[in-house]
């Protein structure tokens, strides 16, 4: 199952996004009809690089790291899942909507 939410339904229910995002619901986020992106949880374990927004020197191959290649095939993985119809979509229209679903889970 996967939740599909326009970037600003993502900015109005940012901590309920998170939290389905918690439970390995994959959560894209449509940004007008360019742009797709996907959110989900990285384990702390699998973090290399941090990005510092104190440090100008650092470079983007560092902020790059942050991802791990399994992080990256599992983004894959689940881009792929929702461009070939496989992973079931449902859309939250209203806060209501985003409750209802979170209370069947």
């Amino acid at each position: 199952m996967a939740t599909i939410v326009s970037s600003s339904d993502f900015r109005t229910r940012l901590d309920a996004m998170f939290d389905l995002a918690d439970t390995g619901e994959p959560i894209f986020i449509k940004r007008g009809y360019k742009q797709l992106y996907c959110l989900a949880p990285v384990e702390s374990a699998a973090v290399n690089v941090v990005e510092d927004d104190d440090d100008p020197d650092q470079t983007d191959e560092e902020v790059e790291a942050y991802f791990t290649p399994a992080m990256r095939a599992e983004i894959n993985r689940r881009h792929e899942a929702y461009l070939s119809g496989k992973a079931k979509v449902i859309t939250c229209r209203t806060a209501t909507d985003l409750e209802t679903f979170l209370d069947s889970l």
